[in-house]
């Protein structure tokens, strides 16, 4: 057996530095898209005019809107988002650990380092569109960031089902209402999964006879508040009645959509390792090895219900014309935390530690992987860096117009790692200057493509 003669804290010291590290640098690396340019704008005035436009029209989404109102100073955001950026993660890492396991990690002992690193491991490595979710900055705020308020109330109810209370104060109830109603609001999916999961909250409650707690009605209020924002703000409608996408989607057979669906599923599938479907097999064989023994196992009951949670929230998808890959984050999450608890199940029933050895082949995968994921990006990064300087160039010499190049991407080892980047550019080469923009400006793009900028 494999033993690691370092101390606790070393180990997990020198993981959290290569995980900061990596995403601090991939992050700070990843070009603006046209979201970036679609978004920033010169002006309190044009800023709140896309906050409201986006609010009644596009992704009333409650990160996104805050996006927004930042990118009216994108340098200094995207500075300061390079830096809190690796810490989110980092505490969406330790928040799943908690949800799974109900405390937090031992950096004393080694015994929670392998079902770290392995979380570490799977999140990096297979999370959906990893490059959307953790890199780019539009795609973090509304997928892995939206999330954050979403994960603390899990971990709260996970807490009160351990028994623990949280001391109720009139200042905890009001972060807790706001949170509930960032959950509410923070994705399509995700806000009504969290009233579900609140509503089984409840039932669990009252069948295991466990007080409801305090803040359990703010968290209540909060995201239903969230979701009737969210839902009632008269995007969703705007964007499937505009949406052309979606009128042909509708005009397709239920036989053409199922077979849509499989295949974005299939996508998803390959991208997480097939470990939803190793999950919900595992869980099922257990309950059938063990007869009835596991329904009263608690953590037993919480994998399960957090696998099912997962592929609801992937399966609800199948109403979206055109599915992203990127949509499936909170469903990934849900499985992983369920597939972290089953590993737990198995040790304890089996004695079987698969945390280590799933990790270290998860480990050497990543090592022998990652020139190939970051050579794309950084070739991407260099060709924005030669594009904005010959902008930049061209604008000193007094041109009035320059013919650039199109960003490509390289191919990755996997679909799931190719980067799908948004060109502002497309499908225009020829860049209008002016002495004060270097980049694109506005009103000389027809039609859709207008993309207000922030001065070089």
């Amino acid at each position: 057996m494999l033993k690691i003669n370092i101390r606790p804290k070393i180990l997990y010291i020198i993981t959290i530095v290569i995980f900061v590290a990596i995403i601090c640098f991939f992050t700070a690396i990843y070009p603006r898209t046209v979201d970036e340019f679609r978004f920033s704008h010169d002006t309190w005035s044009l800023t709140f005019q896309q906050v409201k436009l986006t609010f009644l029209t596009d992704s009333p989404r409650f990160l996104n809107l805050i996006n927004i109102i930042f990118l009216h100073f994108y340098k200094c955001w995207k500075i300061i988002f390079t830096i809190l950026n690796p810490f989110i993660q980092l505490f969406i890492i330790f928040g799943m650990f908690f949800v799974a396991t109900g405390r937090k990690i031992d950096f004393k002992t080694k015994k929670d380092f392998y079902p770290f690193l392995l979380l570490v491991l799977l999140y990096l490595l297979f999370s959906p569109k990893p490059s959307h979710i953790i890199f780019w900055m539009t795609g973090a705020m509304n997928y892995s960031w939206a999330f954050v308020p979403p994960l603390i109330l899990l971990c709260l109810l996970r807490q009160t089902i351990d028994g623990k209370k949280l001391k109720s104060s009139a200042l905890k109830n009001f972060l807790i209402l706001f949170i509930g109603f960032a959950s509410g609001m923070s994705n399509e999916n995700t806000g009504p999964m969290m009233l579900g999961i609140i509503a089984l909250f409840f039932i669990y409650c009252k069948y295991k006879k466990i007080k409801i707690p305090q803040f359990y009605y703010f968290a209540l209020v909060g995201v239903i508040l969230g979701i009737g924002t969210m839902f009632g703000s008269g995007a969703g409608k705007e964007r499937l009645t505009d949406d052309r996408l979606y009128e042909a989607w509708l005009r397709q057979s239920l036989t053409q959509k199922i077979f849509v669906f499989i295949a974005h599923f299939n996508k998803f599938l390959n991208a997480m390792l097939w470990i939803p479907i190793i999950n919900i097999t595992s869980l099922l064989i257990i309950l059938y090895d063990k007869k009835g023994l596991m329904l009263k196992n608690k953590q037993f009951i919480l994998s399960s219900i957090l696998c099912v949670c997962g592929f609801i929230l992937t399966l609800v998808l199948f109403m979206a014309p055109f599915i992203n890959l990127r949509a499936h984050y909170s469903s990934a999450i849900f499985l992983y935390i369920s597939f972290i608890m089953l590993l737990f199940i198995i040790k304890e029933i089996y004695s079987i530690n698969l945390t280590k050895y799933l990790s270290l082949i998860l480990l050497i995968v990543g090592i022998v992987f990652a020139p190939l994921i970051a050579i794309p990006h950084i070739t991407l990064h260099r060709s924005d860096v030669y594009r904005e300087k010959t902008i930049k160039q061209a604008v000193e010499q007094g041109k009035k117009i320059v013919m650039v190049n199109r960003l490509t991407v390289l191919k990755a080892p996997t679909e799931n790692w190719t980067i799908e980047y948004y060109e502002f550019l497309w499908p225009y080469y020829a860049v209008k200057l002016t002495h004060d923009y270097g980049i694109i400006l506005n009103y000389e793009i027809p039609q859709k493509f207008s993309f207000y900028t922030k001065p070089i």
